[in-house]
């Protein structure tokens, strides 16, 4: 599996708007969802007083994102611009995938 991690920092008093449009059902989960190969989005809000969320997008395999990505480039420009107000600030973690455990 792929997977694509983002952290978010909304600014503030658009707390709310930010997690609907980025948690799973918000806009982005709806671009993804019309993808071949995508298998879920998930947002996480600190359990503390910090502001990072961070997303979670997981791909059955970097060639389905990467698809995804070509495919999609326009309507995921526009998306990102829309929102773009919602958030100070915004760094991908990275890109990485899931360890499966070794059968014994």
């Amino acid at each position: 599996m792929h997977v694509v991690i983002w952290r978010f920092t909304p600014r503030p008093g658009k707390e709310e708007e930010f997690e609907l449009q980025y948690a799973t059902g918000g806009a982005w989960d709806l671009l993804f969802r019309e993808a071949e190969g995508f298998v879920s989005t998930e947002l996480l809000r600190p359990a503390d007083d910090s502001t990072g969320y961070l997303t979670i997008d997981r791909w059955c395999s970097a060639a389905a994102f990467a698809h995804f990505l070509r495919d999609n480039n326009e309507a995921y420009a526009a998306l990102d611009a829309q929102f773009e107000s919602l958030t100070a600030e915004e760094t991908r973690i990275g890109t990485f995938f899931a360890v499966q455990p070794v059968q014994r």
